[in-house]
């Protein structure tokens, strides 16, 4: 991975998922600095007024103009954004961090690296933000 220069970590994760996607968020402000993390769809104040295009159109902007993305993996769905998520970065060459097990083909495909917890993925992301 290659230096940030000022641009974002997206998490993607599944809708159920949101709340502990939003304790990482916190963890990664706590670490990072507030503004680092640009994943709106974890703020329901942001999401509950918008159209689900409105979201859509959103969340895939913010996909698409991150600087790494990292996918939370460990639940058993398997329908949701965070596919489509993950192809966008996959297509556009971003850095992808699988933050839990592997779950799918792709995340076999060279580049993309896995943390198994929290410790593993402030070990990969660190050099990038310190």
């Amino acid at each position: 991975m290659s230096k940030t220069h000022g641009k974002v970590i997206y998490l993607a994760a599944s809708w159920p998922r949101r709340e502990y996607a939003n304790s990482i968020k916190t963890m990664m402000d706590a670490r990072y600095g507030i503004g680092w993390v640009q994943s709106d769809w974890l703020d329901p104040k942001i999401t509950k007024d918008l159209s689900e295009e409105a979201n859509a159109v959103r969340d895939l902007v913010q996909a698409r103009d991150c600087g790494i993305m990292v996918q939370i993996t460990g639940d058993k769905l398997s329908s949701g954004g965070r596919h489509t998520e993950l192809g966008i970065a996959l297509a556009l060459d971003i850095p992808v961090i699988i933050l839990g097990p592997k779950e799918q083909v792709f995340h076999n495909l060279p580049g993309i690296r896995f943390a198994k917890d929290m410790l593993e993925l402030f070990t990969i992301l660190d050099p990038e933000f310190k």
